[in-house]
């Protein structure tokens, strides 16, 4: 069971190293539609609010809710975590 866990954790290491984005859906839009969702989730949330992103892939979700949470001055706490060996500002 170990090694299969391996498996596919190499697996979706190998695909976010690919350098896909938002998701493991395909489209031209798709990060502006994702961009869209997170913002209008990020405006509902209090100063000092705690986010916690779990399969993150490359960190698309936690990199737009913390640029929205900039560009409106709010305190966000974000914690991004994913099996996968990422390494999201690449």
């Amino acid at each position: 069971m170990a090694e299969d866990a391996a498996k596919l954790t190499d697996a979706w290491t190998a695909y976010w190293r690919t350098g896909r984005g938002g998701s493991c859906f395909h489209g031209p839009d798709m990060e502006v539609r994702l961009t869209k969702i997170w913002d209008e989730f990020v405006d509902d949330l209090p100063d000092g609010a705690r986010l916690l992103d779990l399969a993150t892939g490359n960190g698309t979700v936690a990199r737009i809710c913390a640029a929205r949470a900039r560009a409106r001055n709010v305190n966000l706490r974000i914690e991004a975590v994913d099996a996968a060996q990422i390494d999201p500002p690449r």
